[in-house]
């Protein structure tokens, strides 16, 4: 999110940034190759994100904002679509 959040938008804001699976630091799905579109895998982890999110005491109640650039967007969209 650091390549497309200025510091200051964030300030004020506690943020949840992750992998996609199979992506960076994320555990991977044996038999799975990411795309250069969205698949049932991104929503799902955008998903799971937000049930994270919505899990925690100190954020139950809060608004909940989705960021995403190019396929996290979509992903983004799709878990926002199907919630």
């Amino acid at each position: 999110f650091q390549n497309y959040c200025r510091p200051e938008a964030t300030q004020g804001f506690d943020v949840v940034a992750f992998d996609f699976g199979n992506l960076g630091e994320s555990d991977a799905r044996p038999g799975y190759r990411p795309f250069h579109w969205i698949t049932n895998h991104e929503v799902a982890d955008v998903e799971a994100a937000l049930a994270f999110v919505q899990s925690r005491p100190e954020w139950i109640g809060l608004p909940v904002v989705l960021i995403g650039a190019s396929r996290g967007a979509n992903a983004a969209l799709a878990a926002a679509g199907s919630s």
